[in-house]
């Protein structure tokens, strides 16, 4: 069924009803006059009935007017409402973001990135999704997520990812430790003590066996724990120096613990990957960028340890 009136027409009949003109109409509408007149003559036609009559030079609506005029207002303010909608849209303005984050991650980096997202863009609403290192990519693929925060965001056929930081591998020791007070520790320096791996996915012990061959056959006693936050509670507790990712450690309140370099430096790369065939929405978009900014933000305020102690004797 063809209509008998269209969004065009609405919005000429709506301009001339809330001006009371064709004139006015025309340069509500900035269009000519002319035009005005003929896609009025052309509703009236399909309509079968005049919506306004002449009088003494003055356009009068007829009661037929009025009361399709009830409803094409509404039509009208919905398309006002649907192009600010659009506008929003476009700059990031409202949306819906679903993140991901392996728990890592989770306690201090996402809280101070989704901070900085709400300061900005408080129209857009955010879902966080928590996941074990091993289920985010999953999770990407998956389109449970829209992207993810995670270590060493790689590409493949399936996600692509982004770099957004890289930070370092960091020791943790109680402060009063015979090796807190050193600027960076070796693996020659670390045999023989306790040591506590932090891992959030195999790629950490590789790097950790690569930079430093036989350093997790070589300790006194070794403890093997797949959470950071872990990892450093057992560090608080004196039972061993905790090799641990930097980004753990960033914002965090450690006051019993020094947080020592390890040498050579051992790479942590953390960003986001995303489903590589799936358009990024403009809200996430603007999320990914957001979080950079934080995470720099953040380094240029020397609030994460950087190639210096901070125990004290």
């Amino acid at each position: 069924m063809t209509p008998l009136i269209n969004l065009r027409q609405i919005e000429v009949f709506t301009a001339i009803m809330r001006t009371g003109s064709v004139t006015k109409a025309a340069i509500t509408l900035n269009v000519s006059q002319p035009s005005v007149s003929k896609v009025l003559k052309h509703t009236e036609a399909r309509l079968g009935f005049p919506l306004f009559k002449r009088l003494s030079g003055k356009l009068y609506p007829t009661p037929e007017a009025e009361v399709l005029y009830n409803e094409t207002a509404r039509i009208d303010e919905d398309i006002d409402h649907l192009s600010q909608l659009a506008f929003e849209l476009r700059d990031g303005g409202v949306g819906r973001v679903r993140f991901g984050c392996p728990p890592s991650l989770a306690t201090h980096v996402l809280p101070m990135g989704i901070q900085a997202f709400r300061a900005r863009y408080p129209g857009i609403s955010v879902q966080l999704t928590i996941s074990p290192s091993a289920l985010i990519r999953s999770e990407v693929i998956k389109r449970r997520v829209d992207l993810s925060l995670a270590h060493f965001p790689t590409s493949d056929p399936e996600v692509s990812g982004v770099t957004l930081d890289t930070g370092r591998m960091v020791c943790l020791m109680r402060k009063g430790y015979v090796l807190a007070n050193k600027p960076s520790l070796s693996a020659q320096e670390l045999l023989g003590h306790n040591m506590i791996f932090g891992y959030a996915d195999k790629e950490f012990l590789r790097l950790i066996d690569n930079a430093a061959p036989g350093l997790r056959n070589n300790s006194s006693c070794d403890l093997l724990v797949n959470h950071y936050t872990v990892a450093a509670s057992l560090a608080q507790r004196g039972l061993g120096v905790a090799l641990v990712d930097e980004f753990t450690v960033t914002g965090s309140r450690f006051d019993d613990l020094a947080i020592v370099p390890f040498e050579p430096e051992i790479p942590i790369h953390v960003g986001v990957i995303y489903p590589r065939y799936s358009p990024l929405s403009t809200a996430t978009k603007v999320f990914i960028e957001t979080l950079g900014e934080a995470l720099e933000k953040f380094r240029i305020r020397g609030q994460r340890p950087r190639n210096n102690p901070v125990a004290d004797a």
